[in-house]
Protein backbone atom coordinates (compact mmCIF):
# COMPACT_ATOMS: atom_id res chain seq x y z
CA UNK A 1 0.00 0.00 0.00
CA UNK A 2 0.56 3.49 -0.74
CA UNK A 3 1.39 5.94 2.25
CA UNK A 4 0.47 9.12 2.71
CA UNK A 5 3.02 10.30 0.56
CA UNK A 6 2.18 8.01 -2.21
CA UNK A 7 4.98 6.09 -1.80
CA UNK A 8 5.20 2.07 -1.92
CA UNK A 9 5.42 0.22 0.97
CA UNK A 10 9.04 -2.23 1.19
CA UNK A 11 6.45 -5.53 0.93
CA UNK A 12 4.66 -4.47 -2.02
CA UNK A 13 7.76 -3.80 -3.48
CA UNK A 14 9.04 -6.84 -3.32
CA UNK A 15 5.71 -8.96 -4.28
CA UNK A 16 6.27 -11.22 -6.76
CA UNK A 17 3.00 -13.02 -7.67
CA UNK A 18 3.00 -17.12 -7.73
CA UNK A 19 2.96 -18.53 -11.62
CA UNK A 20 -0.44 -20.08 -12.14
CA UNK A 21 -0.08 -23.78 -11.88
CA UNK A 22 -1.02 -26.08 -13.99
CA UNK A 23 -4.24 -28.20 -12.72
CA UNK A 24 -4.72 -31.48 -12.34
CA UNK A 25 -8.74 -33.32 -11.53
CA UNK A 26 -8.70 -36.56 -10.46
CA UNK A 27 -11.49 -39.08 -8.79
CA UNK A 28 -10.46 -41.22 -5.66
CA UNK A 29 -12.65 -43.98 -5.07
CA UNK A 30 -12.99 -44.68 -0.60
CA UNK A 31 -14.02 -48.32 -0.76
CA UNK A 32 -15.16 -49.34 2.70
CA UNK A 33 -15.00 -53.27 3.74
CA UNK A 34 -15.64 -53.81 7.95
CA UNK A 35 -14.24 -51.15 8.90
CA UNK A 36 -11.28 -50.64 6.11
CA UNK A 37 -10.55 -49.00 3.08
CA UNK A 38 -8.85 -50.22 0.12
CA UNK A 39 -5.14 -48.75 -0.86
CA UNK A 40 -2.41 -49.23 -3.16
CA UNK A 41 0.82 -48.45 -3.26
CA UNK A 42 2.30 -46.67 -6.15
CA UNK A 43 5.14 -47.90 -8.70
CA UNK A 44 8.27 -47.20 -7.95
CA UNK A 45 9.60 -44.15 -10.49
CA UNK A 46 5.92 -42.79 -11.46
CA UNK A 47 5.36 -39.36 -9.52
CA UNK A 48 5.43 -40.09 -5.80
CA UNK A 49 6.26 -43.83 -6.53
CA UNK A 50 6.25 -46.39 -3.07
CA UNK A 51 3.60 -43.88 -1.88
CA UNK A 52 0.11 -45.60 -0.69
CA UNK A 53 -2.94 -43.63 -2.19
CA UNK A 54 -6.93 -44.74 -2.46
CA UNK A 55 -7.32 -45.95 -5.98
CA UNK A 56 -8.55 -43.51 -8.58
CA UNK A 57 -7.20 -40.90 -11.10
CA UNK A 58 -7.35 -38.48 -13.79
CA UNK A 59 -10.54 -37.51 -15.45
CA UNK A 60 -10.73 -38.12 -18.96
CA UNK A 61 -12.03 -35.22 -21.34
CA UNK A 62 -15.92 -35.57 -21.30
CA UNK A 63 -16.00 -37.73 -18.20
CA UNK A 64 -17.79 -37.15 -14.84
CA UNK A 65 -15.92 -37.53 -11.77
CA UNK A 66 -18.39 -40.08 -10.43
CA UNK A 67 -17.54 -41.98 -13.86
CA UNK A 68 -13.77 -41.49 -13.32
CA UNK A 69 -13.79 -43.72 -10.63
CA UNK A 70 -15.79 -46.08 -11.10
CA UNK A 71 -13.30 -46.65 -14.50
CA UNK A 72 -10.20 -46.00 -12.49
CA UNK A 73 -11.11 -48.69 -10.21
CA UNK A 74 -11.88 -50.85 -11.88
CA UNK A 75 -8.62 -50.53 -14.36
CA UNK A 76 -6.57 -50.66 -11.21
CA UNK A 77 -7.92 -52.98 -8.75
CA UNK A 78 -10.13 -55.77 -10.63
CA UNK A 79 -12.66 -54.28 -8.70
CA UNK A 80 -16.61 -53.15 -9.88
CA UNK A 81 -17.82 -50.72 -7.73
CA UNK A 82 -20.79 -48.35 -7.23
CA UNK A 83 -20.82 -44.86 -6.56
CA UNK A 84 -22.60 -44.37 -2.69
CA UNK A 85 -21.92 -40.59 -2.51
CA UNK A 86 -19.82 -37.83 -3.31
CA UNK A 87 -17.77 -36.34 -0.52
CA UNK A 88 -16.08 -32.89 -0.21
CA UNK A 89 -13.51 -32.34 -2.72
CA UNK A 90 -9.95 -31.48 -1.70
CA UNK A 91 -7.42 -29.11 -3.20
CA UNK A 92 -3.63 -29.24 -2.62
CA UNK A 93 -0.83 -27.18 -4.71
CA UNK A 94 2.23 -29.43 -4.94
CA UNK A 95 5.67 -27.36 -6.13
CA UNK A 96 4.71 -27.70 -9.58
CA UNK A 97 1.30 -28.49 -10.11
CA UNK A 98 -2.23 -28.40 -8.23
CA UNK A 99 -4.61 -30.86 -7.41
CA UNK A 100 -8.45 -31.17 -6.81
CA UNK A 101 -9.48 -34.63 -5.45
CA UNK A 102 -13.00 -35.40 -5.30
CA UNK A 103 -13.50 -38.76 -3.44
CA UNK A 104 -16.51 -40.57 -3.32
CA UNK A 105 -17.35 -43.31 -0.97
CA UNK A 106 -17.54 -46.47 -3.52
CA UNK A 107 -19.39 -49.69 -2.60
CA UNK A 108 -18.04 -53.25 -4.03
CA UNK A 109 -20.08 -54.91 -6.68
CA UNK A 110 -18.50 -57.69 -7.85
CA UNK A 111 -14.47 -58.55 -8.23
CA UNK A 112 -11.77 -59.55 -6.01
CA UNK A 113 -9.05 -56.80 -5.10
CA UNK A 114 -5.90 -57.01 -7.12
CA UNK A 115 -2.90 -54.91 -7.52
CA UNK A 116 -3.59 -54.59 -11.58
CA UNK A 117 -1.83 -51.12 -11.53
CA UNK A 118 0.49 -50.74 -8.32
CA UNK A 119 3.21 -52.91 -6.45
CA UNK A 120 0.43 -53.61 -3.71
CA UNK A 121 -2.88 -53.68 -2.37
CA UNK A 122 -4.27 -54.14 0.36
CA UNK A 123 -7.04 -53.38 3.14
CA UNK A 124 -5.95 -50.97 5.86
CA UNK A 125 -8.70 -50.19 8.96
CA UNK A 126 -9.16 -46.28 9.21
CA UNK A 127 -7.20 -45.77 12.17
CA UNK A 128 -3.99 -47.40 10.75
CA UNK A 129 -4.45 -44.94 7.68
CA UNK A 130 -1.94 -42.32 9.28
CA UNK A 131 0.77 -44.89 9.70
CA UNK A 132 1.26 -44.91 5.77
CA UNK A 133 3.29 -42.78 3.54
CA UNK A 134 0.73 -41.13 1.87
CA UNK A 135 0.79 -37.96 -0.73
CA UNK A 136 0.32 -35.00 0.90
CA UNK A 137 -2.77 -34.42 -0.92
CA UNK A 138 -4.49 -37.44 0.84
CA UNK A 139 -3.92 -35.91 4.47
CA UNK A 140 -7.18 -33.89 4.31
CA UNK A 141 -8.97 -37.40 3.56
CA UNK A 142 -7.69 -39.12 6.19
CA UNK A 143 -8.37 -36.27 8.61
CA UNK A 144 -11.83 -36.47 7.37
CA UNK A 145 -12.46 -40.14 7.70
CA UNK A 146 -10.64 -40.25 11.12
CA UNK A 147 -13.04 -37.57 12.61
CA UNK A 148 -15.83 -38.65 11.46
CA UNK A 149 -16.50 -35.91 8.67
CA UNK A 150 -16.87 -38.14 5.88
CA UNK A 151 -19.15 -40.65 6.98
CA UNK A 152 -18.73 -44.15 5.72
Amino acid sequence: MSDSNGSISNAQANYKPRPQLPTEYAAVGIIEREGSVLVARRKRGAFLGGYWEFPGGKRKPGESYAQCVVREVLEETGLNVEVVRELLPVRFEYKNKRIILQPYLCRVISGTAQALDSDAIQWMPLRELKSLKMPEANAEIIKRLLTGEYEI
